[in-house]
């Protein structure tokens, strides 16, 4: 969480955490459904990038692919 919070202190916006309470699940250990929600991926955006949305997708034919579940993000731009 220091090194989370050190990339927020330089100004960039957590965009899981705009749309989000507490942590989401992007990491599933072992790829198991009973594992406790675990977030070991972020994105962040600068303020020339505006989030409009964010989520992680927490769906079975992702995690068939990888334990780390694809999270996508919309941005506007700022001129």
């Amino acid at each position: 969480m220091a090194i989370i919070d050190r990339i927020k202190a330089f100004g960039l916006a957590d965009c899981l955490g705009k749309f989000n309470t507490g942590y989401v699940r992007t990491q599933r250990h072992n790829n198991r459904t009973d594992n406790r929600p675990y977030q070991n991926d972020w994105i962040f955006a600068s303020k020339k990038l505006v989030p409009v949305s964010c989520k992680a997708i927490d769906i079975e034919e992702a995690w068939a692919l990888s334990d780390h579940g694809p999270v996508v993000a919309e941005f506007d731009v700022v001129a």
